[in-house]
Order: C-alpha cells, then structure tokens, then sequence
C-alpha cells in the first residue's frame, strides 16, 4: 500500500491509541500493590502511575512518542529515555477522554476501570484546556484529524459519536447518579441541555 486517506490513516492513529491507553491502564491496575480503590482512580492518579509503571521502560516500548510508523512496537537498540512531563502524560489521556467514558458507560457496572464521576470532570477540564491551548497556539488533548472545539462542552453529544443515540448516553449517566445517590450526595448538573455529573464541594 503506497498511500492511505487521511481520514482512515486518523481513524487507525486514534485506534492503536486508545488499545494502548486501555491496555496501559489494565497494566496500571494489574501492577498495583496497593489496591487503590476504584474512588480514588482519577486521572493525577493514573499520571503517577504511569511514571512508575510505564515510563521506565521508555527505552524499550514507548507509549506516548512523537508519530513514526513503528512507534508501538519495541525497539532492537537501547535509546535515551524520552522526558515526558505530566502535562503532556495528561494531553495524551485528554484526547481520548471522552472515549474511555464511553468505554465505562456503555457497560456500566461490569467494566470498572476509573472513578467515572471524577472522570467526567476531567472530560470538561480537557476540553477547556484543549480550547486554552488553542489559543496560545499549541495543539494539545486533541485526537489525531480532529480539530479543537471551541464552542460548549456537550457531554452527551460527545458521547454519542461512539455509537448509540444521546438518550442512551442520558440513561447511562442516570445509571450513575441514581447508584451513588445510595450513599453520597450527588448533583445532576444541567450543562449545555444535558447533563454533567459533579462533585457537590
């Protein structure tokens, strides 16, 4: 094959991305000694983690790199390990966060892999952060061919791009509320005409 869409060549990008920070974060899980509890699985979390578990073995298998065409795949020859700062680690988390979401909502209760309350919040934080950027002129929290949404942040909409339609997406994050209402107090705020679950301070 001598030339790809660039349309498919983006959709391919954001594929192996996302079963490499899904797999990431299974081995993030897998590997902790100290049982972190489900609640306190947020994404300052995984960032830590990811400085423990992952990067040391950034000479061998990078994660998050610069794009080249065999950037997944291990290396024959040692090389100096890449400095990655905690905000890029975040950028790479940001640009797939509302899809790790998805991934939760769409079988919530059987794949538990984050504190899907607090990582709703996140999701509003990448996109404003996303737009901040943007601003300064720095592409950061974005996927590979899509481009910075610089209006609201719509939460269901946004979800619905995984597949399903929004009312589904609105039932799911229902589902939330109603399990944590059991025994902490949870807010159901209406954002952009749908809703953003959040933490009552």
């Amino acid at each position: 094959m001598k030339s790809l869409h660039v349309a498919c060549y983006a959709a391919s990008r954001n594929f192996l991305d996302r079963y490499r920070l899904r797999a990431a974060i299974e081995e993030i899980i897998q590997s902790d000694t100290e049982n972190t509890p489900l609640e306190a699985r947020t994404i300052d979390w995984l960032i830590e983690r990811y400085y423990q578990v992952i990067l040391p073995r950034d000479k061998e298998h990078r994660i998050i790199s610069d794009p080249t065409p065999n950037a997944e795949q291990p290396t024959a020859s040692v090389r100096q390990p890449r400095h990655v700062s905690p905000a890029e680690i975040r950028g790479y988390f940001a640009a797939h966060a509302d899809w790790l979401l998805a991934h939760q909502l769409a079988r919530f209760g059987t794949v538990k892999i984050l504190n899907i309350r607090k990582w709703i919040v996140f999701c509003k934080q990448a996109h404003d952060d996303a737009i901040d950027a943007a601003r300064h002129g720095v592409r950061w929290g974005v996927a590979h061919g899509k481009e910075v949404n610089m209006g609201e942040y719509n939460l269901v909409k946004n979800l619905a791009q995984y597949g399903q339609d929004e009312e589904f997406w609105r039932n799911q994050l229902r589902l939330v509320n109603k399990k944590k209402k059991a025994f902490e107090e949870v807010v159901v705020c209406p954002f952009n005409h749908d809703f953003l679950l959040c933490i009552n301070n």
